[in-house]
């Protein structure tokens, strides 16, 4: 204290007068010396002389509290509940703490952990151990440190030692001693050295990177804190050799060594190497960075810790034991078990658990009995203990109800009597019995027939009934042979039979009477039972002689035979084979194999397993076919196909253009191949457009992930079916059109316009249908009653959604003698002969929120060029069911049809560079028509009249531009916008 001190150095002060006897005095006594006055205090020095002088100083003085609080901590022993939990108070394991400036009261003190659960029982280790070492090639070397404390540890007075080759002395690296740890490793967790040099296997998993840790396995290696050793690998002072320490079969040279999960404390004695560790070859870091202990019997090291009012601190270690001494709870269910077939059963301890549970976990389920015999058939008690993984058990008791429910084994034999002179004979149980049993023992045998006589001769099913002694009962059937053996006498005949006209079925079967004259003669003192012949039934492959067996049979069962030749006759084919193309439009990589034969035909059978008279093949080979005449007779012929080249077939693609295919956008041909004819043809495909069969041209281009399965670089050279032109239709030919909604048939042939309007929909109704122009608006549809050729002379183009024989599925082939254009979201079903006209198909993808409005092309298409545009799937029809090209088979209609509109305006041609041509359709005969025509800025430049039926030409004088052509007659009107191009 500041005040004792001045006590004995305050009148020591140095001071210098002309007189003597200078004594010194201060004035602290006057400030409160007491713990509270910590800091700063400023103390007045007083000097005086023997004469009375004085003079005065000052000093300032620093008072400090350094001194530890004092803290005692005492042991405790926590048991945890039925949910598997416990925990303490402060109280619980603080004696005492006190402090000489801070009251009790006031101290702070703090306590490492105060719950506790089924993971703490086994307590935590009192050191750090080595838990990893790896002596690798080169410099991978590395030493792994498990804290397993229960609390965070300072490494600071923690080191490596490495003693090398048997010394007693530690390597010392650049004037220190062994390679000092840095830092602080948590509970649980382990802390890495390793050589800087090692591989990232090794470093990766790295808390230290040191250059001095250099080892081999004659090295004895140690951890240290404060100066002592608390684990050591290796014996200090002892060197092994170059083949490193060795204990059984485990050795520290060249190896990696992981310390054994049971290990709780480091060995300094380095005598465990067999015991304590699990080794691996060199170079394997797979367990680095990570180490699991199991902890038993250890207590928990609680940290406590007290800190007074000026921050100073002391510790100490309470040892915690967690105890469960709660027993678990054992549940049971009752269970009926079934004998096997050997007599026994045995259950399981999960049988007669019904959910036993303990918060700290099950350890283990026994049964005292678990095998059962016939001995024990009904009710027996067994009684499960459940031990909980702290050794703590209880248990319960349940009802195993045993029972037999399986049949003896019946095994039966059958046996052969004979009749005695009386006509009588017996058998006994023993006789039919082949060895019947059980494993729990027969109780009773019986047979339901045991005495024979004259009407019982020939075989008699015996039941032998067997039942055991639970009352189980089966039962198996012999056979009892009575016999007697005077056989019959027996005469035989040849005939002749004809096979009947039944075809593949063609059999023919004997009749009593045709047996009857085969067996013409035969005879039996005790009379004849029966006459058979065998065989009895016959097909063309019997042609010819066919030796039978007459068998005669008594009436008592005893039997004569004879042979006999039975002839027989059928119609025998003679075949040929002719090969030929698909019809066409019909599409498929084959050719037509046709078999023709000289008599009536009931089957055919090839060896591809098809059973028509044609079939179609799609290669080189040889085909053969079995035919089945009328009468069953069977001939085989084979046939040879050579020179197969699908690419040569106009069925075969899906696609033929002259000059160009380009396909982008995601186009897809899944079936059919894709060509170009012309010597400088072109196949070009972009933005990941596929072909999966094969594309012939002499040009291919593959851009943006494109594929095609197989490319041929050559032309395409299939024959092209001729086109078909339409030479019928007129501008006076009639006019259709299906508004809105609708759905009409159409029945005639031959038409100048057909408008198909919003979501409409037109069926024709005839087998070759011509049109001048064929328009289509959004969701419209066309269909078809039958097999369907379709002439169109203008440029089609199907508006989006649109589809084309979608519902009804027919053949149907469409010659267009103009560019063909499909829009996106469409679905076309159809044989399609632009005439060296081009074809636009388009689809979409999906937008936004939007959805791919993919576009469907399925058949054969043959233009000047094809272009898919965007999400366009093409394929083949296998539909093969063509109608040849035809004139109009009804006259045109003497009207024109007209659906749902009672007026209607056509003008043609449009552009025109001299006159345009009106006609209008009206259902109004009286009333005059009239036209006004408007140029772009509204102004009439032209007026005039005309009647209902005439074909009105106007234009000539007016000039180049557009216009706007205003029809009316009474209140119908029609508006039209017209192009004049110059001369």
């Amino acid at each position: 204290q500041l005040q004792t001190w001045l006590d004995n150095n305050g009148g020591t002060g140095v001071a210098s007068d002309v007189c003597s006897g200078v004594s010194w005095s201060h004035d602290y006594n006057t400030l409160s010396d007491e713990c509270g006055a910590t800091g700063s205090a400023t103390v007045t020095f007083t000097a005086t002389d023997d004469c009375g002088n004085t003079s005065t100083t000052t000093a300032t003085f620093t008072i400090e509290d350094t001194t530890a609080p004092v803290i005692a901590c005492q042991d405790l022993q926590v048991f945890l509940d039925a949910n598997g939990d416990g925990g303490l108070e402060q109280s619980d394991i603080v004696q005492f703490a006190t402090d000489s400036c801070t009251e009790d009261e006031d101290l702070v003190i703090t306590i490492s952990q105060s719950d506790f659960d089924c993971n703490d029982i086994g307590g935590d280790l009192d050191e750090l151990i080595i838990s990893e070492y790896i002596d690798g090639t080169g410099s991978n070397k590395a030493i792994e440190i498990f804290n397993g404390t229960g609390n965070p540890v300072d490494l600071s007075t923690y080191k490596i030692l490495i003693y090398p080759n048997g010394s007693t002395t530690p390597i010392i690296s650049q004037g220190v001693e062994g390679i000092p740890l840095l830092g602080t490793v948590a509970d649980r967790d382990v802390y890495v050295v390793a050589n800087v040099l090692a591989d990232g296997s090794i470093t990766g998993n790295a808390d230290y990177i040191a250059s001095n840790l250099i080892f081999d396995g004659n090295d004895a290696i140690a951890l240290s804190n404060a100066g002592s050793n608390v684990d050591i690998i290796g014996e200090i002072g002892t060197d092994p050799g170059a083949g490193g320490f060795v204990d059984g079969s485990i050795t520290t040279n060249n190896t990696t060594l992981v310390r054994q999960e049971t290990v709780q404390q480091g060995n300094i004695q380095g005598n465990g190497l067999g015991t304590e560790w699990y080794q691996f070859g060199q170079n394997n870091a797979d367990d680095l960075g990570d180490h699991t202990i199991i902890f038993s019997d250890n207590e928990n090291n609680i940290l406590v810790t007290v800190t007074d009012s000026c921050g100073n601190t002391s510790e100490c270690i309470a040892l915690v034991t967690v105890t469960d001494d709660i027993a678990p709870v054992a549940e049971c269910q009752n269970l009926t078990v079934q004998l096997d077939a050997n007599g026994n059963a045995t259950i399981t301890p999960q049988q007669i658990d019904n959910g036993s549970n303990d918060a700290c976990g099950i350890a283990g389920l026994a049964l005292d009995v678990t095998t059962f015999t016939c001995d024990d058939v009904g009710a027996n008690t067994v009684v499960l203990t459940v031990t909980d993984n702290n050794g703590n058990t209880s248990t319960c008791s349940a009802t195993v109800t045993v029972e037999d429910n399986v049949d003896p084994e019946a095994i039966c034999q059958d046996i052969t009597v004979q009749l005695d002179a009386n006509g009588d004979a017996s058998i006994t149980v023993d006789d039919i019995d082949n060895g019947s049993n059980d494993a729990c023992g027969i109780a009773s045998r019986t047979i339901d027939v045991s005495t024979f006589d004259c009407s019982n001769v020939g075989a008699n099913t015996v039941t032998l009934t067997v039942t055991d002694n639970n009352n189980n009962v089966s039962t198996c059937t012999a056979t009892v042979t009575v016999e007697d053996n005077v056989p019959p006498v027996v005469v035989c005949n040849d005939i002749t039979v004809a096979l009947p006209e039944d075809g593949a079925n063609s059999t023919y079967t004997l009749t009593a009477a045709d047996i009857e004259a085969i067996a013409n003669g035969s005879s039996d003192n005790c009379g004849i039972a029966s006459k058979t012949v065998f065989p009895n039934t016959f097909t063309c492959e019997n042609e010819g002689d066919n030796t039978v067996t007459l068998t005669v049979t008594d009436v008592n069962g005893n039997v004569s035979t004879c042979d006999a030749t039975v002839t027989i006759t059928g119609l025998v084919p003679v075949l040929t084979i002719t090969e030929g193309p698909l019809p066409e439009f019909c599409q498929g990589a084959v050719v037509v194999l046709t078999v023709e034969s000289s008599v009536p035909v009931e089957s055919y059978l090839w060896t591809t397993n098809e059973d028509t008279q044609s079939i179609e093949v799609g290669g080189n080979g040889i085909y053969g076919v079995t035919v089945t005449s009328i009468t069953g007779c069977v001939e085989y012929i084979e046939y040879e196909v050579t020179g197969f080249d699908a690419t040569s077939l106009i069925s075969a693609y899906t696609i033929i253009a002259e000059n160009e295919v380009f396909l982008h956008g995601g186009n897809l041909v899944q079936s059919g191949g894709v060509g170009a004819s012309t010597a400088n043809g072109l196949i070009k495909l972009h933005q990941a457009s596929n072909i999966v069969e094969f594309g012939k041209a002499t040009n291919i281009t593959l851009n943006q992930g494109s594929t095609i399965g197989t490319p041929i670089n050559a032309p395409a050279g299939p024959i092209i079916p001729a086109f078909q032109f339409n030479t019928y239709s007129t501008a006076a030919s009639p006019d259709a059109t299906i508004n809105n909604n609708q759905t009409v048939t159409l029945t005639g042939s031959v038409y100048d316009e057909i408008v198909v309007k919003k979501d409409a929909t037109v069926i024709f109704d005839q087998p070759n249908v011509y049109i001048n122009d064929l328009k289509t608006f959004d969701g419209a549809s066309i269909e078809f009653n039958q097999c369907t050729n379709v002439y169109i002379n203008e440029k089609f183009m199907l508006a989006q959604n649109g589809k084309i024989n979608m519902v009804s599925g027919q053949n149907v082939v469409m010659y267009v003698n103009e560019d063909v254009q499909i829009e996106k979201g469409s679905y076309v079903r159809a044989r399609l002969h632009s005439n060296g006209n081009e074809l636009l198909a388009k689809g979409g993808n999906a937008n936004g929120n939007n959805a791919p409005e993919p576009t469907q092309m399925i058949g054969l298409f043959i233009c000047e060029k094809v272009h898919g545009n965007t999400n366009v799937v093409w394929n083949a029809d296998p539909l093969c069911d063509p109608c040849a090209p035809q004139a109009p088979n009804n006259p045109p209609p003497s009207i024109e049809e007209n659906f749902g509109t009672p007026f209607k305006v056509k003008a043609w041609p449009n552009p025109a560079e001299t006159d345009f041509n009106l006609k209008v359709l009206s259902t109004n005969s009286e009333a005059r028509i009239s036209i006004s025509v408007y140029d772009m800025s509204n102004k009439l430049v032209f007026e005039d009249t005309f009647n209902f039926n005439d074909e009105y030409k106007f234009g000539e004088k007016l000039d180049s531009g557009v216009y706007i052509v205003k029809i009316t007659q009474g209140d119908q009107s029609d508006v039209l916008r017209l192009i004049k191009n110059a001369q």
